[in-house]
């Protein structure tokens, strides 16, 4: 049987248990079976893991498992737990694809639960990090986070989306890409199927540098269509712990660099090849030594850049000043402030968001007090 995993490895669900997060599509002889942050085989068998291990990412996996599969220990299957009433706040599951739609019906307040849409990336990430870094990268720190998420907190990981808007990489073998268009189109489109199901909080999780832009113009398209609260982050909205890294190379190491190659370490050890590891000097970098001030790639200034423009080796950072100590601290560092989006997302009102009628009262509020707005009463 070929597994294909879409999302990492396992997590708690909401009455505390471990809990495999496998979507089975069949079992017979030579069956695919797919996974949205669930479990491996191996893992399923007992069989000890490094995390989000699949040999293609925590998104996409090749594990190859034998046909005969009473060749497999298992270990006797727990007696179910007893289920979580979702009438008093809880949702008994933490992924949507395992809700019934009576689920989605009977849950009291649907408008507040947050689903959460991981966006990654498979792409290049120089000659000593796999394709899949992205997309192990936003699996280990979500994962981290639902271990760490109260119950009080309802959220519902939608299937993961692996590939990104990555054209920056096509001169690098092993790069997927899809168009801004598609993207834009695609994550919209999943957008909306969320709202008719009555969720009204979404939350893009991204883990890539190439598409926050993409995610932002779809945030505000389901804001106008749908009338949805939607926020959008990556992990690396939140920063590094101070000290964690030099500061040189937080500016510069934005890709392949010591940060990533340090999560890496930690969520993928047995992917990372450490005698390619190099310090890959960025152009921003030398730019800078050159004295350039505003000129920059990224940020506040920025212009539009290919990989290979940065170093040609398609990384750019010190992978060299990479352990994995540090790359455990900053997942545990991202997941925890996750949480704590999370939970002020599940807790913002919904009353914030006027409706159009809303805004024509308060122009015609205005209009009255001679074109001034005024707070009523």
């Amino acid at each position: 049987m070929q597994t294909i995993t879409a999302f990492g490895k396992e997590c708690r669900g909401s009455n505390g248990t471990q809990k495999s997060l496998w979507v089975e599509s069949g079992r017979k002889k030579g069956a695919v079976k797919t996974s949205a942050l669930g479990s491996d085989v191996g893992a399923e068998a007992g069989v000890s893991r490094p995390p989000c291990k699949s040999n293609l990412g925590c998104f996409l996996g090749s594990d190859v498992e034998s046909d005969d599969e009473s060749s497999i220990p298992r270990p006797p299957r727990p007696s179910p737990s007893p289920p979580v009433p979702q009438n008093q706040g809880f949702l008994q599951h933490r992924l949507w694809q395992d809700m019934t739609t009576e689920d989605f019906k009977n849950f009291e307040d649907i408008e507040n639960v947050v689903a959460i849409l991981p966006v990654a990336a498979i792409e290049q990430h120089g000659p000593h990090l796999p394709v899949c870094t992205d997309a192990c990268i936003n699996e280990g720190v979500l994962r981290r986070a639902l271990e760490l998420l109260p119950q009080n907190v309802p959220t519902l990981v939608l299937p993961a989306m692996p590939i990104g808007k990555s054209n920056e990489h096509l001169a690098f073998p092993g790069t997927l890409s899809l168009s801004a268009a598609t993207l834009t189109a695609l994550w919209t489109d999943i957008g909306q199927s969320v709202a008719k199901a009555g969720v009204r909080k979404l939350v893009l999780f991204n883990s890539h540098g190439g598409q926050p832009q993409i995610m932002d113009i779809v945030a505000r398209e389901l804001r106008i269509r749908c009338n949805m609260f939607v926020v959008t982050l990556s992990w690396f909205s939140f920063g590094t712990p101070e000290g964690l890294f030099p500061k040189h190379e937080i500016r510069h190491g934005i890709h392949g660099g010591a940060v990533e190659t340090s999560m890496m370490m930690h969520l993928r050890p047995d992917l990372v090849k450490h005698d390619k590891c190099r310090n890959f000097e960025s152009l921003t970098s030398k730019m800078e030594n050159e004295g350039y001030r505003r000129l920059q790639a990224e940020g506040g200034v920025g212009f539009g850049w290919q990989m290979q423009d940065l170093h040609e080796s398609g990384a750019a950072g010190d992978a060299t000043n990479a352990d994995a100590e540090r790359g455990e601290e900053l997942v545990e560092f991202a997941a925890e402030r996750l949480v704590e989006l999370l939970g002020e997302v599940h807790r913002y009102p919904l009353s914030n968001i006027r409706s159009r009628d809303g805004v024509a009262e308060a122009l015609e509020l205005a209009s009255s007090h001679n074109g001034r707005w005024r707070p009523n009463g």
